[in-house]
């Protein structure tokens, strides 16, 4: 499963790569020009992620939201949960539907 994420005024777009390794494990890759998440992906790279871990567990308290805490100062920056929607849909947890964010004044 590829998200890709236009967070906004940064402008530093960010692509999630969610692969399923059997029937619950995932691999992530994340390629982003943001530091934050080049540093994320590189304690990312080789783990496996149990999905069903991830997003049955309290908001913040799984263990990507753990690393994402540790690299990841900008508390609104929406990648966080575009890497969650890619594991959800990726293990079939939920369809894969694009999510967006209006403004309006």
């Amino acid at each position: 499963m590829k998200v890709t994420v236009n967070p906004g005024p940064c402008k530093l777009t960010t692509v999630i790569i969610a692969e399923m390794n059997d029937d619950v494990e995932i691999t992530l890759s994340i390629q982003s020009n943001c530091g934050a998440y080049k540093k994320m992906n590189e304690e990312l790279s080789g783990m496996s992620i149990d999905a069903y871990s991830e997003i049955f567990t309290p908001f913040g308290t799984s263990e990507i939201a753990q690393i994402y805490k540790k690299y990841v100062k900008h508390a609104t920056c929406p990648v966080l949960s575009a890497i969650l929607k890619a594991i959800e849909a990726e293990a079939n947890l939920a369809l894969p539907t694009n999510v967006t964010f209006e403004f309006e004044k």
